[in-house]
């Protein structure tokens, strides 16, 4: 059996995506080492930067990841890294996107408890409580990407490449059509459970939720700019943008000698959101919580601080003087 070779004349498609990986990776690097470093070490523990902490670790598990992924697509889907380093990579990609995701739920029900049951978020909301979320939420994205441990591994296709792949049949028979049906039937159970687990009930759950803020803060008249509607309507819309066509090209992967051309568009597009949500998205939260002049004005704890805790900030300040208002109002009454 000859081995493969690599070609000497690489997609131009493959060769812009991994040239894209690589400069994510260099830059994302650097924004987000420097968002952890402010995050954890200069700024006060306070539960709005513990929610920001881990999901910019996150994004960090899985821009390291990248150089491997630039790797695998300049040789052509030929993977060279053993079969180990293939369910590893494909199971902290996972634990990146659940952890990421159930972060962003976690946050935006956070935000809608403070405005809809300010009370109640006044006694439970400590940082303790933050904390143990936190780990419970790696704890779970980790027990749904272990299936990518077991599923993923490496094969030799027709073209003798080292394919890195799942095979949800557990065998190395490529051609029998029963096992091929197996491989099919598997492909679509965990389709529908990544599907309704990493996005569809998120999606929900974020929509609902800053809407609800969105109108609450309209109706009582919370603030009066235009930012904190702005970052909710980035968060939903970044939120549906950067992962629905992940989720597109994961089905697709059933009709992967069907409809190849397709699949290399959203493999190429969902790879591309991948990056932005995970390198850019933290500096758009930053630039629309900013005024971009002021940007240079301020020095970097405080261009952190502001962007983080600015809007929240406001909504807990303005919730404290209502229920305060509120509380002396009822002491007043029963007087």
């Amino acid at each position: 059996m000859e081995l493969y070779e690599v070609p000497k004349k690489i997609n131009k498609i493959n060769l812009m995506l991994a040239t894209f990986f690589f400069i994510t990776f260099l830059f994302g690097i650097v924004t987000n080492s420097l968002f952890l470093w402010v995050l954890g070490f200069k700024m006060k523990r306070a539960i709005n930067t513990i929610w920001f902490f881990h999901l910019i670790l996150s994004n960090v598990i899985f821009i390291f990841l990248l150089p491997f992924v630039g790797v695998y697509i300049l040789m052509d889907s030929h993977w060279i890294f053993g079969t180990l380093m293939c369910k590893l990579i494909n199971t902290l990609i996972s634990l990146s996107m659940f952890a990421s995701v159930f972060l962003l739920t976690i946050i935006s029900i956070d935000r809608y408890l403070l405005i809809a049951h300010p009370m109640w978020s006044w006694c439970h909301r400590t940082t303790k409580c933050a904390s143990i979320i936190c780990v419970v939420i790696w704890i779970l994205a980790l027990g749904l990407s272990a299936p990518y441990l077991a599923f993923r591994e490496t094969h030799l296709d027709e073209q003798n490449k080292t394919i890195c792949c799942n095979n949800y049949a557990f065998s190395n028979d490529w051609v029998d059509p029963n096992t091929q049906l197996l491989r099919i039937k598997v492909h679509w159970l965990m389709f529908a459970f990544r599907l309704l687990s990493g996005f569809l009930l998120p999606f929900i759950i974020i929509t609902f939720c800053y809407l609800t803020i969105a109108i609450k803060m309209k109706m009582k008249s919370l603030t009066r700019s235009k930012k904190p509607f702005k970052v909710i309507i980035t968060a939903i819309i970044s939120f549906f943008l950067c992962w629905a066509p992940y989720h597109v090209y994961y089905s697709l992967g059933i009709y992967k000698d069907q409809y190849p051309e397709l699949i290399n568009a959203f493999k190429s597009l969902s790879s591309f959101l991948s990056c932005i949500n995970s390198c850019f998205t933290p500096i758009l939260y930053l630039f629309i919580g900013e005024n971009f002049k002021q940007i240079f004005r301020r020095s970097i704890r405080s261009f952190f601080e502001s962007a983080f805790n600015e809007n929240l900030d406001s909504m807990d300040q303005a919730h404290k003087d209502k229920l305060e208002i509120s509380v002396h109002s009822s002491v007043k009454d029963q007087m």
